[in-house]
């Protein structure tokens, strides 16, 4: 896939989920939908794209209950729809990463 066909089949999923803000350079797309900003980097060496957005930053200090919870879903992709949730140190942030 090239950078015009990955910025049309942005634009096309965009229009169907009623997102906006839709962009691409260099590899990488980004939107928002419903509230999130969503990106999407393309590795033309892997031929692959993966999607990904920040859910959220975490507060300074973490309820156990939400970090059993986050486990769970993430367990196999079982409740992800086969993404995975991991965490990005430098800004304590949840990341949601699923590969197409």
């Amino acid at each position: 896939m090239n950078e015009h066909e990955l910025s049309a089949l942005l634009s096309d999923a965009l229009r169907l989920c009623g997102g906006s803000g839709g962009s691409f350079s260099l590899g990488m797309a980004s939107a928002s939908l419903n509230g999130l900003d969503i990106s999407l980097d393309h590795d033309t060496k892997l031929g692959r794209l993966i999607l990904w957005c920040g859910l959220l930053e975490l507060p300074s200090t973490v309820d156990s209950g939400m970090w059993e919870a986050l486990l769970e879903a993430n367990l196999l992709g079982a409740r992800t729809g086969g993404g995975h949730i991991g965490l990005y140190g430098p800004t304590r942030t949840l990341v949601f990463s699923l590969e197409l």
